[in-house]
């Protein structure tokens, strides 16, 4: 779902770009690219605008989920950054609004409608799931100590089941199944010296050129080349807290014929 914010900005958070377009809609004044996780957090906010993300949530969806590790002061940065993006897009409002001691909610008074012309969802996912009742009511009876030995046992024994099934599973995958190998989706973005060039985001037409020029400059400046039958992969990586702007990563691979790779020569833009 793409979403237009205040009639000026669109959000594509399928590519993570933030894009200025004129009053004809038909040219791109300028775009931004998130880096994931501020992409990630962005879309939260928006699926939930003018309702208060706890911090909690918020680290909890954006950073724990994806085995990233989470504090106020990420979070903080983060925000600041989406901040700063959106004031160089022009909205002189506050896109995000922090609430003291609780968390952060996007604006309601900044107007956000899909490009299908359709408001965003009403109810948007629930963040977590709804805690479960344990009124007196329906609390268990006691049971004898036998019984508690027998439900015991039992535990055990599927415990036991479950980790036999494992062994199994992880002896047949090695077995048969080790030569395949799966990789994170990838998609062309172009060519560069005669290498095609892959990102790891969908991204439309209109980002291609500035992508490869982004690749070009980097591979310049790491003194990397590209050889006859070799690809180019490209991504933006988070920044430490100290460094506001994601940090781009380029590599030059060299392909086997059963879609594993020899070696890899990568830089980052650090």
């Amino acid at each position: 779902m793409v979403y237009r914010i205040n009639r000026t900005v669109i959000y594509n958070p399928d590519d993570g770009t933030l894009t200025l377009v004129d009053d004809s809609d038909q040219d791109c004044v300028g775009e931004i690219s998130l880096t994931p996780t501020a992409n990630r957090l962005l879309h939260l906010l928006i699926m939930h605008q003018g309702s208060v993300i706890e911090r909690e949530a918020l680290l909890e969806h954006v950073w724990d989920n994806y085995g990233l590790k989470s504090s106020n002061n990420s979070l903080n940065q983060y925000v600041s950054m989406l901040r700063r993006n959106f004031a160089d897009l022009g909205l002189e409002e506050a896109a995000i609004v922090t609430v003291p001691r609780t968390g952060f909610m996007f604006s309601q008074d900044l107007e956000i409608v899909t490009e299908a012309g359709q408001s965003p969802p009403v109810s948007p996912p629930p963040l977590s799931a709804p805690a479960p009742d344990i009124s007196p009511l329906s609390a268990p009876e006691p049971q004898p100590p036998s019984a508690r030995r027998t439900s015991k046992a039992r535990l055990l024994l599927a415990a036991l089941a479950l980790v036999t099934v494992a062994n199994l599973g992880y002896l047949l995958y090695h077995m048969l199944g080790a030569e395949h190998v799966s990789y994170e989706a990838r998609y062309l973005t172009g060519e560069l010296h005669g290498c095609p060039v892959y990102s790891f985001y969908r991204s439309s037409a209109n980002t291609h050129k500035a992508t490869l020029a982004e690749v070009e400059h980097q591979m310049k400046l790491s003194d990397l080349s590209c050889p006859a039958g070799s690809e180019i992969y490209y991504r933006l990586q988070d920044a430490p807290d100290d460094r506001p702007t994601p940090i781009p990563f380029v590599s030059v691979c060299y392909p086997l014929a059963d879609g594993r790779y020899a070696k890899c020569h990568s830089s980052y833009a650090y």
